[in-house]
């Protein structure tokens, strides 16, 4: 596992962070500017989460089991993103358009000084490492839907499979540090989230 190769891969990928920000912050104008127009996806999405969340909001033990829900959920999707990202970019586009819509609806409820203190306490405190770690990987999903698309390219061109074959290679050497670093910002994100956002929106 080398984090070099992640940092030289990173290097060259500074427009895919970019689109990937930037159809985040799409998805969450979106839902904050039109929220009766996501009202019933988003209401069912919400509900759906708050039947698995439930359960463990009890004692001690169903506080862990939340952190431990969180994480596992962060990961395990930012994680597939990366490398489902080979179906052209398709899936971490849908799950950054879904997920900024979803930050832009709850945004949206907003309506005094007094909400959006309430607001931003429930969503900075862990949203500050978890928003970047999935717009991050999502960008390497991207990354790995155009290589798709070059590899389709050169199907009928020797030379560029043979040019190809470096990028690739260098590409998926990086996806496993890169999986290791998403792993350990998102258990950090799920402390912060499961306790500390926790007992601030509670308190």
């Amino acid at each position: 596992m080398s984090f070099r190769a992640l940092w030289r891969q990173m290097g060259t990928m500074k427009h895919y962070f970019v689109a990937s920000a930037l159809v985040f912050l799409a998805g969450a104008m979106l839902g904050y500017l039109n929220p009766d127009g996501f009202e019933a996806i988003m209401r069912d999405k919400m509900d759906q989460l708050k039947e698995v969340i439930a359960p463990m909001l009890g004692g001690q033990t169903q506080h862990w089991k939340l952190v431990g829900f969180i994480f596992l959920n962060n990961t395990l999707l930012s994680i597939l993103m990366i490398y489902l990202g080979a179906a052209f970019g398709l899936l971490p586009l849908y799950f950054l358009m879904s997920n900024g819509l979803m930050l832009g609806y709850l945004a949206s409820a907003n309506t005094n000084a007094a909400q959006w203190i309430s607001f931003l306490k429930a969503i900075v405190p862990h949203g500050i490492i978890e928003i970047p770690t999935v717009i991050a990987a999502s960008a390497f999903g991207l990354r790995f839907g155009f290589l798709t698309l070059e590899a389709f390219g050169s199907l009928f061109s020797s030379k560029r499979r043979l040019a190809l074959r470096p990028k690739v290679s260098a590409f998926l050497r990086s996806t496993v540090p890169m999986c290791g670093l998403v792993i350990v910002l998102l258990a950090v994100a799920a402390l912060i989230e499961g306790i500390f956002t926790f007992w601030l929106v509670t308190k």
